[in-house]
């Protein structure tokens, strides 16, 4: 809301325990994803790394589809695949108008590369 983002599209990239590693067994980011799905009831939350395997989650594992526009985007877990092109793959998730927030857990992206009307959130 300090953001004036009413209703948020929230997208949540990556859920495993750690970066490039599939296992997502004791991951805190499902912890994360159910928070901010009381903001978004319809977060799209994205791991193309996770072993999702017999685990029962009660938040899904969406395809990405990049012709969904969020307004928030969480990088709970930074797997290279995310960073390898940051800016550029996120901007393609980006809404068209107005501010976008980037939560960037673990502080991996470039600062100095960020998008104009992006606010950027580290811890």
């Amino acid at each position: 809301k300090q953001q004036k983002i009413d209703s948020p599209r929230i997208m949540m990239l990556g859920v495993t325990f750690k970066e490039n590693v599939p296992d997502i067994r004791n991951s805190m980011a499902f912890d994360l994803g159910e928070q901010l799905k009381e903001l978004d009831p319809q977060i799209d939350i994205f791991d193309p790394i996770a072993d999702m395997g017999d685990e029962r989650k009660t938040l899904a594992i969406a395809e990405l589809n990049v012709k969904r526009q969020f307004d928030i985007i969480v990088l709970a877990v930074p797997h290279d695949i995310f960073l390898i092109k940051s800016w550029e793959f996120l901007q393609s998730l980006f809404s068209e108008n107005g501010n976008v927030l980037v939560m960037d857990i673990k502080a991996k992206l470039e600062r100095d590369d960020k998008p104009e009307r992006v606010f950027l959130w580290r811890p």
